[in-house]
């Protein structure tokens, strides 16, 4: 089975308005990345993050479903470009949490995928400044499937 970070990074290349803003080139490059920025990284990028995602077990034992705490920090670019470049990949992953699912259930018109905070941020280099989103997301799946 595929490890959450996985299942979210396919989906999310999946997600049409996701690859519209964060592919480019041929092949495509998806700048979606685990745990930490690529070195020399195009903007605008996602970098998720596990924050936690604790196992609930029943008296039979452990529950295949969980709700992993993931963030994601959308690196938008600099000067105005990159804050409105971070605001449209922000859009996009809010809509993409709607009908995001990990659980197998299909028709449901929303899914138990929850926003519990979001930031903005600006990350200071030497020169200019690169504007970020940070979104923590509660997000449901079963790691059955």
């Amino acid at each position: 089975m595929a490890s959450l970070e996985s299942k979210l990074r396919t989906t999310a290349a999946a997600y049409a308005p996701l690859l519209a803003l964060l592919g480019s080139g041929s092949p495509v490059v998806f700048r979606w990345y685990d745990t930490t920025l690529d070195e020399g990284s195009v903007f605008p990028a996602v970098v998720v993050r596990m924050v936690s995602n604790p196992s609930a077990y029943v008296t039979t034992g452990r529950l295949p479903t969980s709700s992993a705490r993931m963030q994601f920090t959308v690196w938008g670019g600099q000067y105005a470009g990159g804050a409105t470049a971070a605001d449209s990949v922000r859009d996009a992953l809010v809509s993409w949490f709607a009908q995001l699912n990990l659980v197998g259930i299909a028709g449901k018109v929303m899914y138990s995928n929850t926003i519990v905070n979001e930031m903005r941020g600006v990350f200071v280099q030497t020169d200019k400044p690169i504007y970020q989103r940070i979104i923590d997301a509660m997000i449901l799946s079963d790691d059955s499937i």
